[in-house]
């Protein structure tokens, strides 16, 4: 991916910490009919309804709420926090004891399940637990003449299961989704050992998915609500839209998170009855051996649909917000999600490209050279036309950061310099993502009429240099 996918600027946390506020807004105002009608997780209704009726007393007796602390040792939980699945139960109690939700719990679904999966796992310790559970479930259903409703199973189909790709499959699985990885390069290391993540968000951890397959084809048995698409765009080399069309199914989602412009077209022209969701990803994340994922402490996400869409999807896209935003990943579902590729592009146009041309330079040598800083102005100044032009809007400002200046600023400010993915691929010898990046910006110029001579001179310089890369 990009520079700044893999290498986040000040900017990508002030735009994370803005998200996290957006986000905390709108869950604030979301109304229990909106939360009812997401019916697309991998949980049970009834779940935080039960915990509240196994937990209240325990909790009355356990939990001192002049201190705030939670007495572990209390004869009240039966040593239940001392156990096999004594981690699981003191995540599952102390979130319903924390839990601010109406009804109380309804936020600790997934943790609720990684306990009673503990349970089951070893019967023989907690065989009376299991067996209270399965009694009053039953009762319950006598009781209200009520089937207890599971919700639908929910199945992703992740291609491209890089480093990107490997955190939002995770965050996603540990929200209770079925999720497959295609894995291609990776796939031996990733189908033996799973992935091993280092996260300095999320802290240390084999993820194995729930399936990991070498390709599309192979996982075609499997009827998905949603395909996520994380390849690199490069359609200069060849259009790969057509990989994921053994897995279309009548309920399927495309989400497309992949830098640029114009990167959904293809895929909307392969399957114009598919609805479309466009992604933009930031995250500060590195695979330096097939399999081994390093994060540091940014994940976040802005999508919108780009074709067909209605209620009906927007609710299903909310829902599949919410599962990352409930796993730590901050993610937004916004009206209109072009204005913010444009203004991604503004950092990936410039530094990104400018890093190869000139030699093979990070921020902090590009911004010490006054002729390479103007030229990177420059190009930023032409983004901004472009991306205004196009859009009919002027483009999102971030906690104050806006227009090339600021992006310049907020990059000459931080300690460390970055060295650009596209050098990386470049110094990887691997194809770079300069037609989404700069020729199909260019395109979208011509057509409006405006000039864009800075971006015309790096883009033909940087086919160049890249063909005599390969």
């Amino acid at each position: 991916m990009t520079a700044n996918d893999t290498q986040p600027s000040s900017f990508d946390t002030d735009l994370t910490a803005s998200l996290e506020q957006e986000t905390k807004e709108h869950f604030d105002h979301e109304t229990d009919e909106t939360r009812e009608e997401s019916d697309e997780r991998d949980t049970s209704i009834d779940t935080a309804d039960l915990a509240a009726e196994q937990e209240q007393s325990s909790q009355s007796q356990a939990f001192n709420p002049e201190t705030g602390e939670i007495n572990w040792d209390c004869p009240c939980l039966g040593g239940m926090a001392h156990g096999t699945c004594g981690e699981q139960f003191k995540s599952a109690f102390s979130c319903f004891v924390y839990s601010e939700e109406e009804p109380k719990g309804m936020d600790c679904v997934s943790v609720f399940k990684d306990m009673q999966e503990c349970f089951r796992a070893h019967p023989e310790e907690y065989a009376s637990e299991l067996e209270d559970n399965e009694d009053e479930e039953e009762e319950s259903e006598e009781l209200s003449g009520d089937v207890v409703i599971n919700m639908p199973d929910i199945n992703v189909l992740l291609v491209g299961t890089g480093a990107l790709g490997s955190i939002y499959a995770w965050r996603l699985q540990e929200g209770g989704i079925h999720v497959t990885c295609v894995c291609r390069s990776n796939y031996t290391a990733v189908k033996s050992s799973g992935f091993r993540i280092t996260s300095d968000k999320y802290g240390n951890h084999t993820y194995m998915p729930t399936r990991v397959v070498q390709s599309v084809d192979e996982a075609a048995d499997t009827e998905y609500d949603f395909i996520i698409v994380c390849t690199k765009a490069l359609p200069n080399i060849s259009d790969n839209s057509h990989i994921i069309a053994p897995a279309i199914g009548p309920r399927t989602i495309i989400l497309l998170i992949q830098n640029g412009i114009g990167i959904e077209q293809p895929f909307a022209e392969r399957y114009p009855r598919t609805p479309i969701a466009s992604v933009i990803s930031y995250i500060d994340v590195s695979q330096p051996e097939s399999g081994t994922i390093e994060h540091g402490t940014i994940s976040s996400l802005l999508m919108g649909i780009y074709s067909n869409p209605d209620d009906l999807v927007r609710q299903r896209l909310d829902a599949l917000s919410s599962v990352w935003n409930e796993q730590g990943a901050l993610c937004k579902v916004v009206d209109d999600v072009q204005p913010y590729r444009w203004l991604k592009l503004v950092w990936n146009a410039s530094f990104n490209t400018v890093s190869v041309v000139s030699g093979g330079n990070n921020t902090r040598e590009m911004l010490d050279n006054p002729q390479c800083k103007e030229l990177l102005r420059n190009i930023m100044r032409e983004v901004y036309a472009i991306g205004e032009a196009a859009t009919g809007k002027p483009l999102p400002e971030r906690m104050g950061i806006s227009g090339p200046d600021g992006f310049i600023e907020e990059t000459d400010k931080r300690d460390v310099a970055v060295v650009p993915s596209m050098l990386m691929d470049y110094r990887a010898r691997r194809p770079m993502e300069h037609d989404v990046i700069l020729g199909r910006p260019l395109q979208v110029a011509r057509q409006m009429g405006i000039s864009a001579p800075y971006m015309e001179a790096v883009y033909a310089m940087l086919v160049m240099v890249e063909k005599t890369n390969l």
